[in-house]
């Protein structure tokens, strides 16, 4: 059981976890099913608690207190970039995804409040207020300043996990979910164990946690990782299961907000998630600020240079480096806001580089006995190579089968715009009813043009008459058309029947002239 001093940190770490993959989790769990899926994130949760036990257990035997030095520290200024450039790549990726999400879910919410068009405008107005509301959380240098709006995040977290199982309650009473939940589909183990591993990833906030507790141990921060990881992963696999059964006979998305019914409390949860995103956001300036920093500022003499306990950073160039992250942050999600295939690539490679692959190589390279930790060690290097083969492969297949679908729907619309030109020039084409009157004017011969006029008219009537008694006998019964009476002049000018291009009677003095003047050439 963790120490009431450290649940102020095991709130900071959850909320830093805890982010835009809640809402892939209904997805990914009707994908494996339901027990498949709970155990791939317990598996998950053992990964991530190892992977952070030997990150800091390395930095602890190389007596460094900042991820990027330890890889300086094993493997000179090779290993410093790979961590830098890895961490900067994974992390503005999900800087950017943060933002996308605020532009997506937040202009729909503001157009109704405030009563205002929801267009492109409003959604780049919104992303860049938020981004300037959020500038004054990411000048703080103290994480642990953040303690109150991380706890409101959580207690927001908590509120919507307790909304998804009460929408649920109507499905299971009912017992129709029986009909449609999977507890076990190994189909969608390849898609979903890269969501799984990343979405309980915390290796890149580690050190900034460890230097805000009081008590720097090993044991402690164990602790603190553990109570944040198995946290996350109650709220990941309640929010999966609950939602999966509550929408399992409907198809869902990766974003389980989408599938919602429209409601004021629904609007509300999609409100309090861009204010908690927002909250959130701090907690990934603050190793992106320290890995830009060591990367092109800080430069150790030699590998086994022991870097200072805690460094600081000046203040001009700590809040330089601030409004850069937050300026490219919000500048490539405006000129880019769909980047999914992106960002899955981006964390699928460098996410998992980060998170997994690094701190086990780096504790395979510092211990040498073999021992049980270098064993799960080296386990957990193997499975970061398998995930980032399988994640990165299951994306780009993935992209390729977007593509795939959206060429043929693009030669569907062509073909039926293409039948429907063919279709209406046909019907303008067609010889249209003939006006005696119009069609007489001017011309001597009256009487034999009246006498071919009636012919043709005549015919066409069968014609129309046969094609309406078939569709009347397929479809419905029209009800009869009055006739006109004796006393009026019966005009021998109709009505087109294809009543799908009635705007095509607009254009019949055109087509009765041109069929007059034919008629005259004829004769």
């Amino acid at each position: 059981m963790p120490s009431l001093s450290e649940i102020p940190h095991i709130i900071n770490l959850a909320n830093s976890i805890i982010g835009v993959s809640i809402l892939a989790m209904p997805f990914c769990f009707k994908q494996c099913g339901i027990v498949l899926a709970s155990l791939l994130v317990l598996f998950s949760n053992f990964l991530t608690k190892a992977t952070c036990h030997l990150l800091l257990r390395a930095a602890i035997i190389a007596k460094k207190r900042n991820y990027e030095y330890l890889a300086y520290h094993v493997f000179g200024s090779a290993g410093k970039f790979a961590v830098e450039i890895s961490m900067i790549g994974f992390l503005l990726g999900t800087g950017i995804a943060f933002f996308v999400i605020i532009g997506d879910l937040g202009p729909p919410i503001v157009s109704v409040l405030i009563g205002v068009e929801n267009d492109e405008w409003l959604r780049k107005f919104l992303m860049m207020s938020v981004g300037v509301l959020i500038v004054p959380l990411c000048m703080l240098r103290d994480i642990s300043s953040l303690n109150h709006f991380n706890a409101f995040s959580m207690l927001f977290y908590c509120t919507f996990v307790v909304k998804v199982v009460f929408g649920s309650l109507s499905m299971l009473y009912s017992s129709q979910w029986l009909l449609y939940v999977n507890l076990w589909q190994p189909a969608g183990i390849l898609q979903c164990l890269p969501i799984f591993a990343m979405a309980l990833s915390c290796q890149c906030q580690l050190f900034v946690i460890y230097e805000g507790i009081a008590d720097q141990n090993q044991k402690s921060m164990n602790s603190i990782v553990a109570g944040a990881v198995n946290l996350c992963t109650f709220v990941y696999i309640t929010v999966g299961c609950f939602g999966y059964i509550t929408f399992c006979n409907t198809s869902l998305t990766g974003n389980i907000l989408v599938s919602l019914s429209p409601s004021l409390l629904s609007k509300m949860v999609k409100l309090f998630f861009v204010i908690t995103v927002a909250i959130s956001f701090p907690l990934i300036v603050f190793p992106m600020r320290e890995s830009i920093n060591t990367l092109f500022f800080r430069k150790p003499s030699s590998p086994h240079d022991h870097i200072a306990p805690k460094t600081t950073i000046p203040e001009r160039r700590f809040r330089g480096i601030t409004v850069l992250v937050l300026c490219s942050c919000l500048m490539v999600s405006l000129i880019v806001p769909n980047i999914q295939f992106v960002l899955g690539l981006t964390g699928s490679t460098m996410g998992n580089v980060v998170n997994l692959i690094i701190p086990a190589v780096l504790f395979t390279h510092l211990i040498t006995k073999q021992t049980n930790e270098k064993l799960m060690a080296q386990f957990v290097l193997l499975m970061g190579v398998a995930i980032l083969v399988a994640s990165t492969t299951m994306t780009v297949h993935s992209a390729s089968q977007q593509v795939d679908k959206e060429i043929p729907i693009a030669l569907q619309l062509q073909d039926r715009m293409e039948e429907s030109v063919d279709v209406k020039e046909a019907v303008i084409a067609k010889p249209a009813f003939i006006d005696e009157d119009d069609a007489v004017k001017n011309d001597e011969n009256e009487a034999a043009l009246k006498e071919a006029v009636k012919n043709i008219n005549k015919n066409m009537e069968v014609e129309e008459d046969s094609e309406l008694r078939e569709e009347q006998k397929e479809k419905r019964q029209e009800p009869a058309i009055p006739e006109a009476p004796d006393d009026q002049p019966e005009k021998d000018v109709k009505v087109f029947l294809a009543s799908d291009f009635s705007a095509i009677a607009a254009f019949r003095s055109d087509v009765v002239l041109f069929n007059t003047r034919s008629i005259f050439t004829s004769i």
